[in-house]
């Protein structure tokens, strides 16, 4: 038995254990094993009642507001321990003694500034986008352009501004300001590399204007650096390096489920094989990596902002953006890269032509994975006639550039294409 993110193993009650119960009830459930020693040795308690007692009672005094658990007593090794389960909680942020903590691998860590602020506003009924906005003076030329050209809406007044969500109570909330001429939120970053990708050709940067203006700006960044001119016959057509609705629909993602409270921009950056999108704020409490991956299912950091994107045709449904991205590249031998980290979200988008420099190993594995749903190396390698390590090899620069996949690990490790 080890300690993991949701797991916590003590010899003893003391003091220690109430920080990782903040950190389980702000992140996610997890359990605290007492009568266990940190090398997985069952030492086991003399008195369970007791130290479930004891457990309580620290709980109820050094946490505040008081998280859901649930206290048992289990016998492992013919040895008596108690288990500790502590639910999440919907009463953000739970602070122990006055901080709030989460869990980092196994370790316990207090929550920085961003983070509480997040906290707080997950623990509110109301999500960020829908509170009041600082700031009250705003106009909405470009936002009633499309709502014409969208819905046919001839003139934009108060009432249609409440029916959107973005006017409450004789006040504009943060969506509104988002979507403004004007306003003070951050921008975006458009930066374009030269050929070595050590230094910059050319930077861009909007803010303070409306959301539906950074798109624009991004997508005509986009096409100015990713369309050429081919002859077909007597024909001169232009055509995308990369498809252009992966670009808007990654663009829309970053701009709808990005932290607007924090002081940081969505970057994006063209590079002559490929476009990247960062976007501030990890993954929306409630959805983790595999389904966000799988897409099909949206928690919305920003419910009102996304509403009027949906309603503008912007995003057509909630939940199928990654879908949408990958739909975009169907048959294509390099995929897109989506990279989650705990602040950010990076969505990188190839060029098409990239993947026509594959070597013949890389081909021949390409071509065996596209006749099979999930493969080993060995399999791979009795199926080429080639050796294993060959085949490891090309399989880690294929998983590199985004073309094939990995799924489990050690030996029961296995490869698809995506």
């Amino acid at each position: 038995m080890r300690e993991s993110a949701d797991l916590e193993l003590k010899e003893k009650v003391s003091r220690s254990f109430l920080k990782t119960v903040s950190a389980f009830a702000n992140y996610g459930e997890g359990r605290i094993l007492f009568g266990i020693r940190d090398d997985g040795t069952i030492s086991g308690v003399q008195n369970p009642s007791e130290t479930r007692l004891s457990i309580e009672n620290a709980i109820n005094d050094a946490l505040d507001p008081r998280p859901r658990f649930l206290l048992e007593t289990e016998r492992i090794g013919g040895k008596d321990i108690v288990a500790l389960t502590v639910f999440e909680g919907a009463d953000k942020p739970y602070l122990c003694s006055g901080k709030a903590y989460r869990r980092m691998d196994t370790a316990t860590v207090p929550v920085d500034r961003v983070e509480l602020r997040q906290l707080a506003i997950e623990g509110s009924p109301r999500s960020y986008d829908d509170m009041d906005s600082p700031r009250q003076d705003l106009t909405f030329e470009l936002l009633s352009e499309r709502l014409r050209h969208a819905l046919g809406i001839g003139e934009i007044d108060r009432e249609v501004l409440t029916t959107l969500g973005l006017y409450r109570a004789g006040r504009f909330n943060n969506a509104a300001a988002i979507l403004a001429d004007k306003n003070d939120m951050p921008g975006v970053d458009i930066v374009r590399y030269a050929a070595d990708e050590r230094s910059i050709h050319q930077r861009e940067t909007y803010e303070g204007v409306s959301a539906l203006k950074l798109l624009d700006e991004t997508v005509a960044a986009f096409r100015a650096n990713y369309y050429v001119e081919r002859v077909q016959g007597m024909e001169r057509e232009r055509v995308a390096l990369i498809p252009e609705a992966s670009v808007r629909e990654a663009v829309a993602n970053a701009l709808v489920h990005r932290l607007w409270y924090v002081d940081a921009r969505v970057v994006l950056s063209l590079y002559q094989d490929r476009v990247e999108i960062v976007s501030p704020g990890g993954l929306p409490s409630g959805i983790d990596e595999q389904l966000y991956l799988k897409g099909g299912i949206s928690v919305p950091r920003n419910t009102t902002l996304a509403y009027v994107f949906l309603r503008l045709g912007i995003i057509e449904r909630l939940g199928t953006g990654i879908q949408s991205i990958r739909h975009a590249y169907r048959g294509a031998l390099q995929q897109p890269l989506f990279d989650i980290s705990q602040h950010a979200i990076k969505v990188t988008l190839p060029v098409l032509e990239a993947g026509s420099s594959l070597d013949e190993d890389e081909k021949r594995l390409v071509s065996a994975l596209g006749s099979h749903s999930e493969l080993s190396a060995r399999e791979l390698a009795e199926e080429l006639g080639t050796s294993r390590s060959t085949v490891v090899r090309a399989l880690a620069r294929l998983e590199k550039r985004g073309i094939v996949r990995r799924m489990g690990k050690g030996r029961a490790t296995r490869y698809g294409r995506f």
